[in-house]
Order: C-alpha cells, then sequence, then structure tokens
C-alpha cells in the first residue's frame, strides 16, 4: 500500500507509530534531507519516548559500518532485537538491507523521501 502525505503529517505518522511500538525506517534521496529529517524527527518527539537514529554515506566508513551494524541488528528479521519503537532516518544505504522486513511503505509524491514501517516484533 503507498499512502501520500505531505511531510510534517509523514513525520507524524512515523513518530506516532514510533511512540506505538513500530519500528520505522524513513528513508531520503539526500544526506542533507537525511539531516534535516532527523533534526526534526527530534525537535518534534516526546522527549524519551523512543530512538532516532541517523545513517548515510558522509559517515567515515568505520563510523557507518558501527551504524549500519547497530540498526541492522535492531531492525533486522530477528524481531526479539527490536527496540520498542525507534524511527532510523536514512538515504538509500540502507534500503537493499531492510527491503524485506518493511509492511508498508508511505511516500511522497515527488519521492524526496519514504518511510517504510517495520513489523512489530511479537509481545509473547
Amino acid at each position: 500500500m503507498i499512502i501520500l502525505h505531505p511531510w510534517k503529517k509523514t513525520a507524524e505518522i512515523a513518530i506516532e507509530k514510533a511512540e506505538q511500538g513500530e519500528c520505522v525506517l524513513w528513508i531520503n534521496n539526500t544526506v542533507a534531507a537525511a539531516q534535516n529529517t532527523y533534526k526534526q524527527v527530534e525537535a518534534m518527539k516526546k522527549s524519551g519516548s523512543f530512538d532516532v537514529g541517523l545513517l548515510h554515506s558522509r559517515f567515515t566508513v568505520n563510523r557507518r559500518r558501527e551504524l549500519e551494524d547497530e540498526w541492522m541488528l535492531k531492525l533486522g528479521p530477528d524481531y526479539g532485537k527490536r527496540p520498542n519503537g525507534c524511527i532510523l532516518v536514512a538515504t538509500q544505504v540502507v534500503e537493499q538491507r531492510s527491503e524485506e522486513h518493511t509492511s508498508e511503505l508511505q511516500s511522497h509524491s515527488f519521492t524526496s523521501y519514504a518511510v517504510f514501517c517495520l513489523k512489530k516484533k511479537n509481545r509473547h
């Protein structure tokens, strides 16, 4: 399902989903857009409510590898390791590693960003 929303509405939905325990992957086309989105989401969310991460190609190779490993562990196929809600803001560097875990896609009509809500971990 593809749902089109203006940026602010999409941010509100992503934050709401993270507050409900879902893990959200927000993909931007540019590093500058990812950095801006990260800052805006951090400013809009309730303090301490969930983690927000940033991942893009301008990090040093070693730092990016550390961040990729950290977030792919959190957002990967092992639902038991998923946090209770989070938003990872990134550029296309994460698309291939995360595609198979997405359950919903929200995208701006000009495709300047896409937001994937990852399946919730089971709470058995």
